[in-house]
C-alpha cells in the first residue's frame, strides 16, 4: 500500500521492503536507505512499544524533527532525518499509515518536487453531523459526491475504527475534522484529502 501512495504522489520508489523488527537488521536498512534515497518512508515499529525501534535509530543516526502528532488516527507519526535523507515513519496500522501518509507525506513530496503551485485542499460540506470527543485532529473515511449545482459533500463511512479496512477500501476521501472542533453541523465545510483513484 505504502509503495503504492508513494508511486501516486509521483514519487520514485528505489527500495521496498519488509524489515522484522530487529534492530540491528533495522539500523543497517536505514543507513543504507540514507546513502540512496532522498526520502525515507517507513510503516511501523514507531510507538512505545519494546519492538519499537524506529525512534532511537533515528535519533542515533541522525536527528529527529518531531514525533507523535495531535491526529487520529496515526499519532505516533515520526518526522526527522539520517545524513541527507528526510525520514517520515508512519504508523503500522494501515488506516494510520494512510491518514498520515496523505496529511503529511504527500504535502511533503509535493513540496520535494518544487510542486510550489499544487491545487488548494479540495473543500467539502458534511453530509451529517459530526461529534468529536478529544481534541485532535481526526481524518474520517468518506464518500464524495457533487450535487446538481457542483457542490461537494462529504459522507463520512459507517466503520471508522482505526482496524476498520473496509472504511478505508470503500472510502473517496479523508474529512478533516479540525483540532479544535468537536461539533460540526451538517452542511459545515471542511477540507478534505482525496484518496489515490478519485476523481470528481
Amino acid at each position: 500500500m505504502l509503495a503504492a501512495l508513494l508511486r501516486e504522489a509521483g514519487a520514485e520508489v528505489v527500495q521496498g521492503a519488509h524489515v522484522r523488527d530487529e534492530r540491528e537488521t533495522l539500523r543497517e536498512r536505514l543507513a543504507a536507505a540514507a546513502r540512496e534515497a532522498d526520502l525515507i518512508v517507513t510503516s511501523g515499529g514507531v510507538s512505545a512499544g519494546e519492538a519499537d525501534h524506529l525512534p532511537g535509530l533515528v535519533r542515533e543516526l541522525g536527528r529527529i524533527h518531531f514525533w507523535k502528532v495531535r491526529i487520529k488516527p496515526g499519532m505516533p507519526v515520526l518526522f526527522g532525518e539520517i545524513g541527507g535523507a528526510l525520514v517520515f515513519a508512519l504508523p503500522g496500522n494501515p488506516v494510520s499509515c494512510a491518514a498520515t501518509f496523505l496529511a503529511l507525506v504527500r504535502p511533503l513530496l509535493d513540496a520535494l518536487r518544487g510542486r510550489a503551485g499544487a491545487p488548494p485542499p479540495l473543500r467539502a460540506r458534511l453530509a451529517v453531523a459530526v461529534r468529536k470527543p478529544h481534541a485532535r485532529a481526526e481524518c474520517l473515511r468518506c464518500a464524495l459526491t457533487a450535487d446538481a449545482e457542483g457542490v461537494l459533500w462529504a459522507r463520512p463511512h459507517g466503520q471508522q475504527g482505526s482496524a476498520m479496512l473496509r472504511g478505508l477500501a470503500e472510502a473517496d476521501a479523508l474529512a478533516v475534522i479540525p483540532e479544535q472542533a468537536h461539533e460540526l453541523a451538517a452542511g459545515s465545510v471542511i477540507e478534505v484529502l482525496p484518496l489515490p483513484g478519485w476523481t470528481q
